[in-house]
């Protein structure tokens, strides 16, 4: 996943980590070869939905990403956590075990030194 960091434009090659608030990520579903980049990639992160809490209005989705070739043991997966308008979640038709993609909207990067 690539994102815009004018911030470090100078660094090549270094390790970096993000942090994304919940409330700013987009939430797709995912339809194959659609919505990749120019090597097949999908543009976001692609996950399954693995629970939704809906409370008032907001739907707090409980992601866990489909990495290839990981096998993670059993409750050592990663949880990547957002937030939708409760309507979004309901005219999309979400249910858990949906696959989806996730994209960022803005991000706080921080490469390694």
């Amino acid at each position: 996943l690539q994102l815009q960091a004018p911030e470090h434009a100078g660094a090549r090659d270094a390790k970096a980590f993000a942090y994304v608030r919940p409330h700013d990520l987009d939430v797709e579903r995912y339809v194959a070869g659609a919505g990749v980049d120019s090597a097949g990639r999908p543009r976001g992160i692609v996950a399954r939905l693995d629970r939704a809490i809906v409370v008032g209005p907001i739907a707090r989705l409980e992601l866990v990403p489909a990495e290839e070739g990981a096998s993670a043991a059993p409750g050592s997966e990663t949880i990547i956590e957002a937030q939708i308008p409760a309507q979004q979640f309901k005219e999309m038709g979400l249910a858990e075990g949906d696959t989806l993609v996730v994209t960022p909207r803005h991000a706080r990067v921080f490469v390694e030194n």
